[in-house]
Formats: C-alpha cells, sequence, structure tokens
C-alpha cells in the first residue's frame, strides 16, 4: 500500500470516493518502462538507475532512481506507475497570516500590536511521496536536455503538455 493510500484511507471515504480521490490525485499515470523508453527515444543519452546497474545502495533506492544524462545526475523519479503529479504528504504548521484571511472555524494567535497579522495552523507540504511525470520532464526541459521539450513529451506520450506551462501544477495529500 502507498503511503498516500493511508491518507485517503483515514479520512473517512466511501470505497467509491477513495477510488475517485486516489484517480485525482494521481492524474493520467504513466508506466515507468514506457515513461524511460520514451524519453530515450526523444534522447539517448538519457540513463536510469545507474546505483541500482552499479550496485551502489541509497536509502530511497526500493522507491526512487536517478536521472542521469551523459553520467551528470539530473533528477530522481519513482519506480512502478509514475503518478502526474507530485503528492506529497502534510502536516500541520503554525504560519502567519493576514487577520481577513482567517476562517472562523481557526483558532489564530495575534503577533503584531496593530492585529493585522496572526499565526494559525494550516496544513503545509512536510515531503514528496510520489515523483510526479510532470516534475520529472519540467526539471528535464529545465537543465536544457536536448530533444526534451513539452511537445516532444506531448507528442509521445499523448498528453497535454502544452496546456501546463512553466511550473507545474502539483496535488497536495493531508
Amino acid at each position: 500500500m502507498a503511503h498516500d493510500d493511508f491518507a485517503i484511507r483515514d479520512a473517512g471515504l466511501t470505497a467509491r470516493e477513495e477510488a475517485v480521490a486516489k484517480a485525482t490525485q494521481e492524474g493520467n499515470c504513466i508506466d515507468e518502462v514506457v515513461f524511460k523508453n520514451g524519453l530515450k527515444e526523444l534522447n539517448p543519452d538519457l540513463h536510469f538507475d545507474l546505483g541500482g546497474a552499479h550496485d551502489i545502495w541509497h536509502p530511497g533506492i526500493s522507491e526512487r532512481q536517478g536521472v542521469f544524462l551523459n553520467g551528470r545526475h539530473i533528477c530522481s523519479m519513482d519506480r512502478g506507475s509514475l503518478p502526474e503529479f507530485s503528492i506529497y504528504d502534510m502536516k500541520l504548521a503554525a504560519i502567519e497570516v493576514p487577520i481577513s484571511d482567517i476562517h472562523p472555524s481557526e483558532v489564530a494567535v495575534p503577533i503584531s500590536l496593530n492585529g493585522d497579522t496572526a499565526y494559525v495552523r494550516r496544513p503545509v507540504k512536510n515531503r514528496t511521496l510520489r515523483v510526479g511525470w510532470r516534475h520529472t520532464v519540467e526539471r528535464l526541459i529545465q537543465r536544457r536536455v536536448p530533444g526534451i521539450t513539452r511537445k516532444a513529451v506531448s507528442e509521445k506520450f499523448n498528453v497535454p503538455m502544452l496546456y501546463f506551462g512553466g511550473k507545474t501544477n502539483e496535488l497536495e495529500v493531508s
């Protein structure tokens, strides 16, 4: 069971609601092998999981692998079925917000003399549970990997990459 399954299960949802929530979190999944083969067709100099190939252990080796260009680490990606968007574990943290943004159900602790800001406990990103394939593609584009463009990825995997220019959208799990 994946980490994000616990967050869905603990939310007290029906089986149908759980399935919808899980599909919403993951978006259009792409299998790891299909994704790697497609990226290698776009740029044959890309290599994956050099640590595993050379029997080099790292703490997340069962969940993650490296993406390399000519032996140089570019980013990481998950193993198995890759969700469209990154999925995060959430934690409650005290954050500073304007008084006007506080919901009536929130307990606020004023922190300024004139009363215009306060601390409230809200969910914030804690750590990445799953690295989305869009995040991996954006990292490759950001590093200017030859052959990897939004248009090329869109055509290769039949996904709407051109709708999400710039920073990728990411979903959060509370």
